[in-house]
């Protein structure tokens, strides 16, 4: 998308205070359900499954600090911090600057989707399904760019099967 479009999209979003207020908590909620669905997962599996919960964990936990180092070492700005519009200046006095790309929200939605699509396959799809909503959010927000949500998407969805993949050769 080039700029025009994105200072378009945005100035449509941000003109709607309850636009705003929407899609903040409706990325808030996804981002929980995602945190309770591992959570719990993680939980059941150490009672009744100890060594598919550290499998799962080490399939989950190696892409996310993969992702978080590479976010540093890129320090991709945001939309907020490249495109100079009224509607992001409010955003970009309260956020916090660069790491970008890819996204940690969508690479982490579809890591833990992903994963979950081998053990709970309901679980797993619907994650997934919030994670591209959650997706869109952070890029109707303005905190991401188009493409830092597709990046983190494609290596969450990436690792986390192959890696689920690699533990169900050697689990089962």
């Amino acid at each position: 998308m080039r700029k025009e479009k994105y200072l378009s999209l945005y100035t449509a979003v941000y003109s709607r205070r309850g636009t705003i207020k929407f899609l903040s908590v409706l990325s808030e909620v996804i981002t929980y359900l995602t945190v309770a669905a591992y959570g719990l997962f993680i939980g059941f599996c150490a009672v009744y499954n100890l060594p598919l919960c550290l499998s799962f964990l080490a399939v989950t936990a190696t892409p996310f600090v993969a992702v978080t180092v590479m976010r540093r070492v890129i320090n991709a700005p945001r939309p907020y911090e490249v495109f100079e519009c009224d509607p992001l200046s409010e955003l970009k006095k309260k956020s916090k600057s660069g790491s970008s790309f890819p996204s940690r929200h969508a690479a982490s939605s579809f890591i833990i989707g992903s994963a979950l699509c081998f053990e709970l396959p309901a679980v797993g799809i619907a994650t997934l399904a919030l994670g591209v909503v959650l997706g869109v959010c952070r890029v109707l927000l303005g905190r991401h760019f188009i493409r830092d949500v597709i990046v983190g998407a494609v290596i969450g969805g990436i690792s986390g099967s192959v890696g689920m993949l690699i533990v169900n050769v050697f689990l089962h």
